[in-house]
This record gives C-alpha cells, structure tokens and sequence, in this order.
C-alpha cells in the first residue's frame, strides 16, 4: 500500500476518533451535571453560550469555554482560570466578544463602497472568516457606519 494512502487513512481516521471522543465527553458532562445538580448549563445559558462553546473575551485573544467544571481556557490544553474571571464576566465587568453565527445577518465594511453591505453570515466561508477576523463585519449597520467614519472611509 501506498505510504501516502497510509497516512491519509490515519489522519481520517484520528479526526473521526477524536471527533467521538469529543460526542461521549459531551454527553457523559451533560449525564453527570443533571446528575449532580450542577448550574453551569445556567450560567452558559445567562451568558448566551452552550456548554463546550469556544469564545473569546473582549480585549483578550484566548480561547474560552464553558463546561460543567467551570470557566475554560486554552493554552496548548483546556485550563481553569480563576474563579475571577467567570464573576468579571457574570457582572458585566468582561465582555464576551460576539461572534456571528452561521446565516446570521451582519453588516460587512468595504473601503470602496460607500455604504456598509447587509448579508448572512457564512460559517463555511473563508472570506466572511476573514473579514470578521479583521473587525470588518459587526452586528449592526450603526456599528458598520462607525467603523466606516473610524477608518475615513464614510463621506
């Protein structure tokens, strides 16, 4: 066999495996916090989050996530911060940055257009991926005209 069809076959088959690994954990987390009364699907659902969901907090580029152990953060593995920074973000004293999600409206800013563009958001598409990575779609069409007078590109 092929050495190249070898490891290709490998790599598929590790992403299923983790892929499951990543389902049994889910629904094992789910099984035991209904168990254990647990109110961390509360606090996800305060914050407008799902358990296991990646985001990110304003000003600050690591990776978080809510699960029934706590507040998350990844460095090379998943991590617990500080109990601090899951009540900075229950106050409102940290913010979660927002993220479209897939077929959500948004508002995209373009130099050379004179007015923001209104479509759905694509999860699947590496322009939009793009474009929201450079702080160049926002949620609403007040926040993509600011961000036009911002830039100078608003006459």
């Amino acid at each position: 066999m092929n050495k190249d069809k070898k490891t290709d076959r490998m790599d598929i088959f590790e992403r299923i495996f983790d892929e499951n690994i990543k389902i049994l954990e889910k629904r094992f987390s789910n099984e035991m916090s209904k168990k254990t009364n647990n109110k961390m699907e509360e606090v996800a659902k305060i914050l407008d989050k799902e358990l296991e969901e990646e985001f990110e907090i304003e000003g600050n580029h690591n990776n978080y996530r809510l699960t029934t152990q706590g507040l998350e953060f990844y460095l090379r593995v998943w991590r617990l911060p500080s109990s601090e920074t899951l009540t900075k973000l229950l106050t409102g004293e940290l913010k979660i940055k927002w993220t479209p999600k897939d077929m959500e409206k948004v508002w995209i800013v373009y130099s050379d257009f004179k007015r923001p563009v209104n479509v759905m958001f694509n999860g699947d598409s590496y322009h939009h991926k793009l474009l929201f990575k450079r702080e160049l779609i926002t949620k609403t069409e007040q926040e993509a005209i600011a961000k036009m007078k911002e830039r100078g590109w608003w006459e």
